[in-house]
């Protein structure tokens, strides 16, 4: 009896330790989407990018079915979602990573302002724009790609991310947007497009650690303190 309930007791180790982590792409037949939120599924369900931006609004924690609470640290958007606007998330302050659906076309102005602890993001081929101060006060993201579907990074995206060290640039924009890069103090190294016209005022304003940077032949303007 004693063997028995110890094998049991392995077994029980054994399948937590295996078991499949939850899909992160959960569709019903009603067309729901749900969050996967510090890998578990959120209850609540969303339709559009719309809809997450309301579960966010002055949420600081997620708050479980049993009415426990914890903070969020991982956030895995699904599949089905096209846009994220405009999430200003109150509930940022411990998130460290976001995954982005396949699929993504838009991450919209203020998307991830001021999410301080975000480390890692991948932003999915696909995704054509990213909007002003998207990414504005992610003061500990250091690396970032910028994928060649995206055609259009609108000012401030990515304003004071004071840890950010290194950024490769779609080579299908045409313009560095005003206070692009403000006051991103840790930035060693960026590439200019080849098809880069202009950079425009305050692009690399306080960028006090870029060391060197090649500007394109095709560019004709320069804005005011562009390299202040």
């Amino acid at each position: 009896m004693k063997k028995l309930v110890n094998f049991v007791f392995i077994l029980f180790i054994l399948t937590g330790i295996f078991q499949t982590p939850i899909s992160a792409n959960e569709v019903n037949n009603d067309n729901k989407y749900y969050l996967i939120v510090n890998g578990r599924k959120w209850p609540r369900y969303v339709k559009t990018g719309e809809d997450i931006n309301k579960m966010f609004w002055h949420t600081r924690n997620v708050i479980w079915e049993d009415d426990s609470k914890e903070k969020f640290r991982e956030i895995v958007i699904p599949e089905g979602i096209k846009e994220i606007e405009n999430l200003r998330l109150d509930a940022c302050e411990y998130l460290e990573k976001v995954t982005l659906p396949k699929g993504l076309k838009k991450i919209g102005t203020g998307a991830f302002e001021a999410c301080r602890s975000l480390k890692t993001i991948n932003i999915p081929n696909g995704v054509t724009e990213i909007g002003t101060d998207a990414f504005r006060d992610c003061k500990s993201l250091e690396y970032i790609t910028i994928p060649d579907s995206v055609k259009e990074i609108e000012g401030g995206a990515f304003e004071n991310c004071t840890n950010l060290k290194s950024i490769i640039l779609s080579n299908n924009i045409t313009k560095i947007n005003p206070y692009l890069f403000y006051n991103c103090i840790s930035l060693e190294k960026v590439n200019i497009p080849n098809g880069v016209t202009a950079i425009y005022r305050a692009a690399f304003h306080n960028c006090t650690s870029l060391k060197t940077i090649n500007i394109p032949n095709g560019v004709t303007f320069i804005g005011m303190s562009a390299f202040a």
